[in-house]
Order: C-alpha cells, then sequence, then structure tokens
C-alpha cells in the first residue's frame, strides 16, 4: 500500500485525531496531578550497561543500540528523589516470531509513569483514574473490574485478556492484579520469561521451585479485550532485585550502577506502569489492525 493512500483512509485519519486528543488529555492531567514530563535515550552505548538493547545500529563505524523500553532510566529518576514522571515513550520490540502481529509493533509508543507510591492498590487508582480521564471525551464512561491474577490465568488462559463487555457501546476495563510472577515459559535458550520484568516485587517470595503460584505486586490492563498495558511496585532491595536477575538469567553486569543506587536508597516505595499509545487507540477505535494507528506503519 502506498503511503499517501494509507494516510488518505478514513480509519487512519480518526486513528490519528484520537491518538491527538489522548496525548493533550494525558498531558493536561498529569501535569495537574504533579508530574513533570522526562525525555530519555533511545540509544545505548557499547559494553557496560546497555539497559535492554534491542535492534543494533552502527553510528560513526561505532556499534550502538536501541533500547527497548525506559525502565531503568524511570526508576533511576525515582532513586534520585525526583517524585513524579512521566514520558511519550519510543519503544522498540522484536516481533519477527510473535503471534497476533495484528496488536503488535516493532516501534510504538507508550505513555511511562513512575511515583513514589505506598501501595500496589494507591498505585492502581492512578492508572485508573488516567484512563478514566482519557476515555471521558464525548461523556463515555468506564466500566472497571478487578480480577486476581492467578484466579484470571485459571479461568481465561495465559494470555489472561478477559473482553467484558455487555452491550455495543461500553468501555470495558479490566484490572489484573497480583499478576503470577511467571506462567513457567522458557525461551529457545532455557530462560525462564518472567510476566512482567525482573523488577516486579514478588509477594511472600520463599520457594523456588514454585514461581508459578508466586504472586507479584503487579497488575495488566485490560480494554474491550484488548491488553494495553500494566504496572507493578518495584523491588526495593538490592539482594532480591539480585536474586531476580539470577532466576531470570539476566546479567548482573548490565545494571551496575542501578543496584549500587538501590542498595544505598532509603526512601518511600516507587511504581510505575505503561499505556501502549496505539493500543489504547485500537481498543477505543474499534480497528481490526494496529497499523490502522500509526501514519507510517511497517508493512513486513
Amino acid at each position: 500500500m502506498k503511503e499517501a493512500e494509507h494516510l488518505q483512509r478514513r480509519e487512519v485519519m480518526e486513528c490519528l485525531a484520537l491518538t491527538n486528543r489522548i496525548r493533550q488529555r494525558t498531558r493536561y492531567y498529569l501535569e495537574k496531578q504533579g508530574f513533570t514530563e522526562f525525555d530519555t535515550p533511545v540509544l545505548a552505548v557499547p559494553g557496560g550497561e546497555r539497559y535492554n538493547p534491542t535492534f543494533p545500529v552502527e553510528i560513526d563505524g561505532e556499534e550502538l543500540s536501541l533500547s527497548d523500553s525506559p525502565q531503568v532510566y524511570k526508576m533511576l529518576f525515582m532513586l534520585a528523589g525526583y517524585d513524579r514522571y512521566y514520558q511519550f515513550a519510543h519503544c522498540f520490540r522484536p516481533i519477527a516470531h510473535e503471534k497476533n502481529k495484528e496488536t503488535r509493533l516493532c516501534e510504538f509508543i507508550q505513555i511511562d509513569v513512575e511515583l513514589h507510591v505506598e501501595s500496589l492498590h494507591a498505585l492502581i487508582r492512578e492508572a485508573v483514574a488516567l484512563l478514566e480521564t482519557i476515555c471521558a471525551e464525548g461523556g463515555r464512561k468506564i466500566s472497571v473490574r478487578f480480577m486476581d491474577g492467578l484466579w484470571c490465568r485459571e479461568n481465561f488462559g495465559e494470555e489472561m485478556k478477559p473482553d467484558l463487555r455487555e452491550n455495543p457501546g461500553e468501555i470495558s476495563l479490566v484490572v489484573i492484579d497480583h499478576m503470577p510472577l511467571t506462567n513457567g515459559e522458557w525461551t529457545g535458550d532455557h530462560v525462564l520469561i518472567p510476566n512482567h520484568h525482573i523488577f516486579a516485587a514478588p509477594e511472600n517470595f520463599g520457594k523456588a521451585e514454585d514461581l508459578v503460584n508466586t504472586r507479584t505486586q503487579s497488575f495488566d490492563i485490560v480494554l474491550n479485550g484488548i491488553e494495553i498495558g500494566g504496572g507493578d511496585m518495584r523491588i526495593m532491595d538490592a539482594c532480591l532485585q539480585e536474586k531476580m536477575m539470577e532466576i531470570f538469567s539476566v546479567d548482573k553486569k548490565r545494571y551496575c550502577s542501578y543496584l549500587e543506587e538501590l542498595a544505598q536508597y532509603k526512601g518511600t516505595p516507587t511504581g510505575g506502569f505503561a499505556i501502549g499509545l496505539q493500543r489504547l487507540v485500537m481498543a477505543l477505535a474499534k480497528v481490526s489492525d494496529i497499523r490502522e494507528t500509526v501514519a507510517f506503519p511497517d508493512w513486513r
């Protein structure tokens, strides 16, 4: 499909206009709540700490990489004493071997939020309040339901994307809290895959052999049957963080600075969440292919 032809499609124009309105509403709401917008690097330097590198790039003859997200950067903001952060972050994922490509992009934008917060429930309130503000356009109301992570996995399968709409005009938001640490899936290289990431705080962490049934202080957000994001309370103990890295076969050398900062940190707990902007637009605009939500999609 030619680029101009794609840009002229009514569905695409409506999605781009909706994206702009969501950006405006997000900034207006978060600034009123005391959040400050920051930017973080997408280029990771070679060697040392690379902060989740994904795609290799060469600049001035030097091998660099694109970071998959600002995960470590935004946590470092909190450890340094900043109180409330947000960012429209460009993120990158290899998707060649993934299923459900109609909901995935190699390059996408997520609304990243990080803050000092006392509990998982308080963190969830922040995320729900933002989504209620975004979805209030045109007087639409959002119905919010909560599910336990282990119960949801048992009843809806490992993908955990329940669509609980009862009528065509309803916006159904499902918050799946206390997500299991892992579903017991392994990569081809025999690396255990976490449900969220290695920084999500586990609850009552004990027996290593029962990781599949270990809950975490985390949550997923499903809007109209589409997973649009999630968040968690961060691990605040450096020794526990190193243990999580060992369990999920992550090289601790990549996170030396972060672990040092975490070991010295004596402040309040921190947590954060991220909402995929294109997936949010996809759910609200009711389009079947996420490429309808971006101006210049990758058609591979």
